[in-house]
């Protein structure tokens, strides 16, 4: 029975759909839709009428001064969600990656996934369309192997009961405040390195606050002070938790970008 791929460009036709991570998510696809320059697009295999697999990916345009250009470029996370045992993934992908290549090399510059859970995964539907790795991404074996405790050295375990002993604390944010000061800081740190990109203030807004009923993620804060003046200071944002993420890129894994 052959496959059939539906390509959703809008949140408001996309159907209810099974899943268990974010990186696919119906959810996610709302967020970069709201986020401006980001173009979401939400492909989906069904055996009749029966979802049976599905990849989320964005198409982000980028602004830069120097030389003067606007760029866009294609991102996915992972390899995709599949829900029938008995179809095979790698021919699954395979449709879905030809299909995705088809209708996104058309608008964008470049097409690059990341964190795959399998380097080998797809690969020989990846080298037929045209695609090839490159290991910009180091990424230990698995963050489920250790405790996030027995993950830390011996020095960083040092820096954090000195603080605690100090009166350090962490907590959620949740107000607007907290999450416009955690972009602030965030874009700062980016801003100098060349290949990071840093999404719009409504991104982290929208991602943790959109859906109250069904955490996506979390940025937490510290109370550490940092002096920006004689008498200001500025909490120190501690790191943003997006629900999923472990399981997304749990492996050392290759980009993979098309070449044409």
């Amino acid at each position: 029975m052959p496959i059939r791929l539906t390509t959703y460009r809008k949140g408001n036709s996309i159907p209810a759909l099974p899943g268990y991570t974010i990186f696919n998510s119906t959810e996610l696809f709302r967020v970069y839709e709201l986020t401006r320059g980001y173009e979401p697009i939400l492909i989906v295999a069904y055996l009749e009428e029966r979802p049976v697999a599905k990849l989320l990916a964005v198409i982000r345009k980028s602004v830069r001064l120097f030389p003067p250009s606007i760029i866009k470029r294609c991102e996915i996370y992972g390899n995709g969600e599949y829900f029938d045992e008995t179809q095979n993934r790698e021919e699954l992908f395979s449709y879905i990656l030809e299909h995705l290549t088809h209708e996104v090399l058309q608008k964008s510059f470049l097409i690059e996934f990341r964190n795959l859970d399998n380097p080998l995964f797809g690969y020989k539907a990846f080298r037929k369309n045209k695609y090839f790795p490159i290991n910009w991404l180091r990424v230990y074996n698995s963050l489920h192997s250790r405790t996030p405790l027995k993950r830390l050295s011996v020095s960083r375990k040092r820096q954090i009961n000195k603080a605690l002993k100090n009166g350090a604390y962490i907590e959620v944010a949740d107000n607007d405040k907290d999450i416009t000061l955690f972009s602030k800081m965030l874009k700062k740190a980016y801003s100098s390195q060349v290949r990071k990109h840093f999404p719009d203030l409504n991104f982290f807004r929208l991602l943790t606050w959109q859906r109250p009923d069904k955490e996506m993620a979390k940025i937490f804060w510290s109370n550490t002070k940092i002096k920006l003046s004689e008498d200001r200071f500025a909490y120190f944002l501690m790191a943003m938790h997006i629900f999923g993420f472990q399981e997304a890129c749990a492996r050392h894994t290759p980009f993979y970008i098309p070449v044409y």
